[in-house]
């Protein structure tokens, strides 16, 4: 400041549970999964924005249909199972469990998709904006030993994502 004629004046950092708040350490939680802690410290959820494209339709094929949200975000949760709430624009939100990850019981492929399953919801939604906010990470993604296991998982994850919403 003396070097460019300004005054500066230091402050404290802000801490929430014993944690500095920072862009870095909000970016880290969220790479981690802790979208908790980040939207806390954030003072709102955190959320990405993308627009929703075709994907394989495995979603739907299984009575569990996904919207697959093509985001441009530097920024993503890691792999895992969330819950939240997905907002199309102009629209209420609703509540959603999503995935983020290589869907590993249908294929080996390492393309990492971000998939959303909006709670009793089912229109055709393609091309359209949709907003989705994390609340929580609900568990890690895995491999099951086949799709009538992964259903049955994907129906637990709704009831603990409607528990905790």
């Amino acid at each position: 400041g003396l070097e460019l004629g300004f005054e500066v004046d230091l402050i404290a950092p802000v801490k929430l549970k014993d944690q500095i708040v920072s862009s870095s350490r909000i970016r880290q939680l969220i790479a981690e999964g802790n979208v908790g802690l980040a939207g806390e410290m954030l003072g709102r959820n955190f959320y990405l924005e993308g627009i929703v494209e075709r994907g394989f339709q495995r979603g739907r094929t299984i009575g569990i249909p996904t919207a697959n949200i093509l985001c441009l975000t530097e920024t993503t949760p890691n792999s895992g199972v969330y819950c939240g709430y997905a907002q199309l624009k102009g629209e209420p939100k609703l509540k959603a469990v999503m995935n983020i990850g290589v869907n590993p019981t249908f294929s080996e492929s390492s393309h990492q998709t971000i998939e959303c399953h909006l709670l009793d919801f089912d229109r055709d939604i393609y091309g359209r904006e949709l907003k989705v906010e994390f609340v929580s990470k609900l568990r890690n993604e895995k491999k099951f030993a086949g799709v009538a296991e992964l259903v049955a998982q994907i129906h637990l994850d709704i009831l603990e994502a409607k528990k905790i919403l």
